[in-house]
């Protein structure tokens, strides 16, 4: 291999005269003959960013402090009032009786335990994953059962007779 690189040099010589090949006299291109391209182009895409990006925040900076000025404005409080009870007014023979609670059904709570629920999204809207389907609060469940929410801890279900029913995830 050293054979054919001699013979490509004496080549060389004998058609320009030099003693080295052009690439090998030349080392490196000096910085000053190729950065000036690739600086301007590296600073119109610094300038271009930081334009964009003072933009960007001066957006969300105005629109968060839209939302915070909306927020701090109250609403003017109003005092609830409590009726004051005498003595005399609670007696038990002018109580009205409290509505009985509805009966929760071993069934019902059988078949809410049996539910196989993959995932459970509380939130502003909770919903939960079960049997592949998304359910949201108020839609129904099984036989007339309807999700009713998510408290602490406790999925919520709801029967036909306004009875709920917890079970925890």
């Amino acid at each position: 291999m050293s054979s054919q690189i001699a013979n490509a040099l004496s080549k060389a010589r004998e058609r320009t005269g030099l003693t080295s090949a052009p690439f090998m006299t030349q080392g490196r291109v000096p910085k000053a003959v190729v950065m000036p391209k690739y600086r301007n182009t590296q600073r119109t895409w610094v300038i271009l960013m930081t334009v964009v990006m003072l933009i960007t925040i001066a957006f969300i900076w105005s629109s968060n402090k839209l939302n915070t000025n909306e927020s701090q404005v109250r609403q003017p409080r109003v005092k609830q009032q409590y009726p004051i009870l005498s003595e005399s007014s609670t007696s038990p023979a002018s109580e009205e009786p409290q509505p009985s609670r509805p009966e929760i059904k071993p069934e019902i709570e059988a078949l809410i335990k049996s539910f196989m629920i993959s995932a459970v999204m509380p939130g502003s809207v909770p919903r939960i994953i079960m049997q592949g389907r998304v359910i949201k609060v108020g839609e129904t469940v099984e036989r007339n059962l309807i999700f009713s929410g998510i408290k602490s801890g406790n999925l919520l279900f709801t029967d036909e007779n306004g009875a709920v029913y917890h079970r925890h995830y």
